[in-house]
Order: structure tokens, then C-alpha cells, then sequence
């Protein structure tokens, strides 16, 4: 998310640009000689997937975790960490209206795994994606 951290926000374009950025980076790290690479919180959804996979210069082994939360609780949560004011209910409604809550998502030639994180903690997230990998 980092990535397109960015202000003033302006929606338009965010999303495949940070896909760009995302792609020139783990080029680097596979240059590096990096064999897993772990990338968080940029695809968001089945458009973002696509474009992500597309981009890639060489076809790695792919496996992507969708962590979901039912929104009460992701709320909560943002609230309970109250970082700083994109914690706050106003951001919350913001982002839910960018990006609506997936379902699902389709990934050929990819492992896919949803974890519903809704009564997990944070242990039992991370022990289910160690097995997975």
C-alpha cells in the first residue's frame, strides 16, 4: 500500500501504477537472487490481479492469500489501531467505496487461498500461511 501512497490521492491511474512500481521491484529482488517474494495489499481486485499477472516479465510460481474479515470487524480493528487518521470511520467508508469487498477471485495457473480472518488471531493467520507455502 505504500506504494501508492501518495498526496494529494487522486484515484485515476493509482492502481496500475503501483502495479508498475510493485513489478520494478520484485524484478530487482528476482535479480537479486530472491526466490519468495511476499507482496501485501496491492491487488484488490480481479482487475488488479490480471493486470499484476500480465506485467510480470518472467512466470513465477504464483500463490495469493485473500485475508477476509467480515467489515464490523475490519472496522474494529482499524479502530482498535487508531495509527493515525486513516484509521478513522471516514477513511474506512472511503476505501470501501473504492474497492468494494471480492467475493472471490479467478487466478489460472495460480494457488488461491481465502482465510477468513474474521475469529483468528493473528497467530492462527500466520500459521495457516506457513502451511500454504
Amino acid at each position: 500500500d505504500s506504494l501508492v501512497a501518495v498526496n494529494p490521492f487522486m484515484f485515476d491511474g493509482a492502481s496500475a501504477l503501483a502495479i508498475k512500481n510493485a513489478i520494478s521491484l520484485i524484478n530487482n529482488f528476482i535479480e537479486a537472487g530472491y526466490k519468495n517474494i511476499i507482496i501485501s495489499g496491492l491487488i484488490k481486485n480481479q482487475k488488479d490481479i490480471d493486470l499484476f499477472l500480465e506485467k510480470l516479465d518472467i512466470k513465477p510460481k504464483v500463490f495469493f492469500i485473500w485475508l477476509r474479515a467480515d467489515k464490523k470487524i475490519r472496522m474494529a480493528r482499524k479502530q482498535e489501531r487508531a495509527r493515525d487518521g486513516a484509521d478513522s470511520k471516514e477513511h474506512f467508508d472511503f476505501i470501501e467505496k473504492i474497492y468494494p469487498d471480492v467475493e472471490h477471485f479467478e487466478i489460472p495457473n495460480a494457488g488461491y487461498k481465502e482465510i477468513d480472518t474474521s475469529s483468528k488471531s493473528i497467530k492462527e493467520v500466520v500459521d495457516e500461511i506457513k502451511e500454504l507455502l
